[in-house]
């Protein structure tokens, strides 16, 4: 049988496409798949990079703690009650903290798939969310923390996610007419790509997809309490955790919208544990009739023991002043209480 009889028994094959066609279609494909990903892609890529060569935890042990109370020639010139909260679980601590630690690398595949379908719409690792168990964590603190805390206190949150969404579930009726500062100064120090920000410089960071179904109130609150007016966005190379943590002790006391009232801290454990650290006396310095036993298991505790997720501690900041006119803070060592779940290691229970 003849291909021209074939040819016209089914007629002729269709037209290849035209150029036309593809100049279409490749364009179409950029604008609506790749282009999306882009800052997604250049988030990683920084969070990479910063990974590798940060120097985020340089210098803090290089820091003289500041004079105990027995020294006669200091003054106290202010003091400040504050209020440690820790974030709920995120889907970081999921993957590389949750117990038994064996199965972490399942944890991590199952995760990373998740982050694929994602496809930079959301992330489970740079800036890490809270979790379903993190999330529920918040919201059970609430009816607890509420009482606990002094009705005329004021909050600050770290701009990272899961600080923020604990922070607004746990005092959710408190935050109904207050609003919350978010200050860059106090965002976690380490290299790992959980502790890097997404949200650019003075702008609301975005409400994770899962705390958008479970709790949906978030997205609004986000929009109406969060003041990002002095976020100055992600941590960079040349901001290392030390700077931050005394910027953060100076904003403290010379905010004058913030003092002299309590004041609620949403951030992170080892930017908790390096502060107690940093500006706790040495406990050798006071004797039993000035520390309890307690007391000095909680001082200890707060430079050695995480907070637990979604736990809250509370203590008093004194700005000092030396004879000599230099200013400096300092822990009252006697005055950390664990007001909610406490620190991990403790004989404390909720």
């Amino acid at each position: 049988m003849s291909s021209a009889y074939l040819e016209k028994a089914l007629g002729a094959a269709p037209p290849p496409a035209p150029l036309e066609f593809v100049a279409f279609v490749v364009p179409v494909f950029l604008l609506c798949v790749i282009i999306p990903i882009v800052p997604y892609v250049l988030l990683w890529l920084y969070a990479a990079i910063y990974m590798v060569i940060s120097c985020d935890a340089r210098g803090l042990k290089k820091l003289p703690p500041p004079p105990p109370e027995s020294v006669p020639s200091i003054k106290v010139r202010r003091e400040r009650t504050i209020f440690f909260l820790r974030h709920g679980e995120s889907e970081w601590n999921f993957v590389f903290n949750k117990k038994p630690v064996i199965l972490a690398p399942f944890r991590l595949v199952y995760t990373c798939i998740k982050e694929f379908f994602l496809f930079g719409r959301d992330s489970l690792f740079l800036d890490s969310p809270l979790n379903t168990e993190g999330l529920t964590q918040a919201a059970e603190a609430a009816d607890i923390v509420e009482k606990l805390v002094p009705e005329d206190a004021v909050f600050v949150a770290s701009p990272l996610r899961r600080a923020v969404s604990t922070l607004l579930l746990a005092f959710e009726k408190r935050l109904q007419r207050k609003r919350v500062k978010v200050w860059h100064c106090l965002q976690e120090i380490s290299r790992n790509v959980d502790t890097a920000s997404i949200t650019p410089a003075r702008e609301t960071p975005p409400v994770s997809r899962k705390e958008q179904k479970m709790y949906p109130q978030c997205v609004t609150m986000y929009d109406r309490v969060l003041d990002v007016s002095g976020f100055e966005g992600n941590k960079t190379l040349g901001r290392r955790g030390v700077n931050r943590i005394q910027e953060f002790a100076r904003k403290i006391f010379d905010q004058p919208e913030l003092r002299p009232k309590p004041l609620v801290v949403g951030a992170h454990s080892l930017y908790f544990k390096h502060f107690f650290n940093i500006y706790l006396p040495e406990l050798t310095a006071y004797g039993p009739k000035q520390l309890s036993d307690n007391q000095r298991d909680l001082a200890t505790l707060a430079r050695t023991k995480k907070i637990h997720n979604g736990g809250l501690v509370s203590f008093v900041l004194q700005e000092c002043e030396t004879i000599s006119g230099q200013m400096f803070y300092r822990v009252r060592p006697g005055s950390i209480k664990e007001v909610y779940k406490g620190f991990e290691g403790s004989k404390k229970t909720q």
